[in-house]
């Protein structure tokens, strides 16, 4: 007999993962704003990754040792890459994916509206 109730996700995002403001210009500074499930004593992993609609990898940075709780990033300087460039005015996919000790990982995602 099946359990459902033994099963659980002890991972992932509470409520919407969000950038704001959005849209947003290209001389301003978008932030992002998360809060990962996990328990008080844990931390995990963030990977923040930002795309342009045709997949290729915008910006990405690493954050070690998150705690619960909601966060706010900033997503670089004044809108550029990682390179240093400023980004086109378009559609961004986001992505954050958290990563626990157990090797358990969770991810959500959204959109960025960047425009003049």
């Amino acid at each position: 007999m099946f359990h459902h109730d033994l099963f659980g996700v002890s991972l992932g995002f509470k409520g919407g993962t969000f950038c704001w403001p959005n849209p947003v210009s290209t001389g301003g500074k978008a932030h992002i704003s998360f809060d990962p499930i996990v328990t008080s004593s844990e931390t995990v992993d963030l990977k923040f990754s930002v795309y342009d609609l045709s997949g290729d990898l915008v910006y990405r940075l690493k954050y070690p040792n998150v705690s619960s709780g909601r966060k706010d990033t900033a997503i670089g300087r004044n809108l550029h890459n990682s390179s240093g460039t400023e980004v086109a005015k378009c559609i961004y996919l986001l992505r954050l994916e958290i990563l626990n000790n157990a090797d358990e990982t969770a991810y959500t995602v959204g959109k960025i509206l960047v425009v003049e």
